[in-house]
């Protein structure tokens, strides 16, 4: 039974909830959501305040120690010839195998930012509409300066990857954890 809520815990639906006022679905099978307040699990639409008496029909607790320390609950380690253990590498991502080239472009995008709207002002949240619109915008742009042979007028794909961030740190928000879609296990 899941009935203490407590600010900070996650959840993963077991089954879809469909609101019956609206027909809405307003929690998926198979993601994970946060609770942002004593009682509630922050539901599809962003609200904070949908209260829950005994959620077990719908969710299950996502592991404390698992969420507290982003370890998996059963670790296969590897052995160096020093004799040193560490965690296997199998399920990790490959962060360092993003290109030095495009941190570096995105590095500059995020510094001109920060001099128009102050550093770390993309961190306060924006809505996934306004990010697609914009997106799409500087999409078209790069491709119609592409296709009409003109130079780029400012770094377009950088602000693609800028937007399509900012989408996905509200799937982190509305509790879709870095490995959701690649059936790693945490």
């Amino acid at each position: 039974m899941i009935t203490e809520i407590k600010k900070g815990d996650r959840f993963r639906c077991v089954e879809d909830v469909v609101m019956i006022d609206s027909g809405s679905f307003t929690y998926y099978k198979g993601k994970e959501y946060l609770s942002e307040q004593d009682g509630c699990i922050t539901n599809e639409q962003g609200e904070t305040d949908h209260r829950w008496g005994d959620a077990s029909r719908f969710f299950e607790r996502v592991n404390a120690a698992a969420q507290n320390n982003n370890m998996k609950e059963t670790v296969e380690q590897r052995t160096f010839i020093s004799g040193s253990k560490r965690d296997n590498d199998d399920n990790k991502p490959l962060v360092n195998h993003l290109d030095p080239y495009l941190r570096l472009r995105f590095g500059y995008r995020l510094k001109d930012g920060a001099k128009k709207y102050g550093k770390g002002n993309w961190k306060l949240g924006q809505d996934t509409e306004s990010q697609l619109e914009s997106l799409n915008r500087h999409l078209a742009l790069f491709e119609m300066n592409l296709n009409n042979g003109l130079d780029q007028d400012e770094d377009h794909l950088s602000a693609c990857i800028f937007n399509i961030m900012l989408i996905m740190k509200n799937e982190e928000k509305a509790g879709i954890s870095a490995d959701n879609y690649f059936g790693t296990t945490k």
